[in-house]
């Protein structure tokens, strides 16, 4: 599908769709499985994989090239044995039941987990996981991961009106 067109409110999002939020613009997802999806200004993903079948073993892949974006994840990501992977161009993010905000730029990712839960983060300079709630990290094209850090509740507000 090579469309380009405006969503609106009751439009559906189907595997392989490119998403752009251009300029100013806030957008939400709600998927089958009820993980909420929120993208803010001039961001953009495509949905790789969303596989999704009550007490059936699924896999969510979603690839993030440029923006802001905050996951909450639902069903899929509570059943054993399934994977929810987030990439984008400096890391790839194995999500384990959770809340987390990321914004991804040409040189730089910073992500931060919101709730429990957990981001395994694997860049090509190594490894990283955050669980603890609140934490954050940076990673910048061609360095070591930076240490994770803690994020004040101002911080956390301010990550999450970038997409709201």
């Amino acid at each position: 599908r090579n469309f380009i067109f405006p969503l609106t409110r009751t439009d559906t999002v189907f595997w392989k769709d490119e998403i752009e939020a251009r300029g100013l613009v806030r957008l939400e997802i709600i998927f089958k499985d009820n993980t909420k999806l929120w993208i803010g200004d001039n961001s953009k993903f495509v949905i790789d994989e969303m596989v999704y079948e009550p007490n059936a073993k699924g896999q969510a892949v979603l690839n993030f090239t440029q923006g802001v974006f905050r996951i909450v994840t639902g069903a899929l990501n509570k059943i054993n044995g399934s994977e929810f992977i987030i990439k984008t161009p400096l890391a790839s993010i194995g999500v384990r039941g959770t809340d987390f905000w990321g914004n991804q730029s040409d040189k730089k990712l910073t992500l931060a987990l919101l709730d429990d839960g957990e981001l395994h983060v694997s860049t090509p300079k190594g490894d990283i996981t955050l669980t603890k709630p609140l934490s954050a990290v940076v990673i910048e094209f061609g360095k070591e991961i930076g240490q994770p850090f803690q994020l004040t509740p101002e911080q956390v507000e301010q990550a999450k009106k970038t997409v709201e």
